[in-house]
């Protein structure tokens, strides 16, 4: 997930970046949530191939199903905890940059 310390990158034309569609009941951090299920960790590895060192998964990416929980209240409590710990990291690497530029 890119954080405000990410701003200058770069993203070759072998790694996906996902948006969300407003139709959606969920934010990004609930979807990073759902990414990195077993159940949808495994999925993604079934539909990804290898050409020479570089994974790929392509358009494969749409086959995947996401258990999205059924409970509002649970999407949300979810996501303010991906939230609070994607903030929690990006405040170390700050923090972290700060010390080994001194």
């Amino acid at each position: 997930m890119i954080t405000r310390l990410d701003l200058k990158i770069l993203i070759q034309s072998h790694v996906r970046k996902l948006r969300l569609a407003n139709s959606y009941d969920f934010d990004a951090f609930y979807l990073m949530y759902l990414l990195n299920l077993d159940i949808v960790q495994r999925q993604i590895k079934a539909k990804t191939f290898v050409q020479a060192t570089i994974s790929t998964i392509g358009n494969r990416l749409d086959e995947i199903k996401l258990p999205v929980h059924a409970s509002k209240s649970q999407i949300e409590n979810i996501s303010k905890e991906v939230q609070a710990i994607i903030t929690e990291k990006a405040n170390l690497r700050e923090r972290a940059m700060k010390l080994y530029k001194n």
